[in-house]
């Protein structure tokens, strides 16, 4: 499980608002595969002025356990993905996206 902002993230992708650029990443969870096993599951920021353009070049991996703060992020639209990967080499992905403004 993954949430950002106060809102959980989902397979279809959700969304939030925050005024400031602050906020906390209240829950991130390990994705488990009780057949399989997981492989590695990673937690990735993608920023960019507008959700439908993101730059790929902003991706950054986001370690620690939650809470983890988020703070001074720039006007525009962020996405948190949370991507696991299980031992078959199979990716499931949720994500939410945060967008900063007034």
């Amino acid at each position: 499980a993954l949430t950002v902002n106060g809102v959980a993230a989902s397979a279809a992708g959700t969304s939030s608002a925050s005024t400031t650029g602050t906020f906390t990443i209240g829950t991130r969870t390990a994705f488990a595969d009780a057949q399989i096993g997981m492989g590695s599951t990673t937690l990735t920021r993608t920023s960019g002025p507008t959700c439908d353009a993101l730059d790929p070049g902003t991706a950054t991996v986001i370690t620690g356990s939650a809470p983890i703060a988020q703070s001074g992020l720039a006007v525009g639209c962020h996405r948190y993905e949370l991507t696991g990967v299980n031992a078959a080499g199979l990716t499931s992905t949720i994500s939410t996206s945060v967008i900063v403004g007034p």
